[in-house]
């Protein structure tokens, strides 16, 4: 089972997604509101067809670049494992201090 902590960083993380995701759905609904009530131009394509062309092309944009990184931070794994690059392998200590220090600086790279 899990430490109460563990639970805790689990709970946060999930929280600080569903917020990035309600702020997101939030920006969106508010700009769909505001292009409904205040037009910039006359409209010469109905808004529906705009906008469920709009989103499909950012909903496929995020997809690309969710794959492309995924596959280059993967193949950068990869990379520097097999070519044993980086600082922890350069000094010599045990395992276990290796991935304590690695999930130290993950979330001090998450906490900045």
């Amino acid at each position: 089972m899990y430490a109460p902590g563990v639970v805790k960083k689990i709970m946060v993380a999930n929280d600080a997604g569903l917020i990035r995701f309600l702020f997101s759905a939030a920006g969106l609904v508010f700009f769909l509101i505001l292009e409904l009530t205040i037009s910039y131009r006359q409209t010469t394509v109905s808004k529906l067809k705009r906008w469920i062309n709009n989103i499909s092309l950012a909903l496929f944009n995020s997809l690309i670049l969710w794959l492309f990184f995924t596959g280059a931070m993967l193949q950068t794994a990869i990379y520097v494992q097999e070519k044993q690059l980086g600082i922890l392998n350069l000094i010599h200590v045990p395992y276990w201090a290796k991935i304590i220090a690695t999930v130290v600086f993950s979330d001090f790279m998450l906490y900045v």
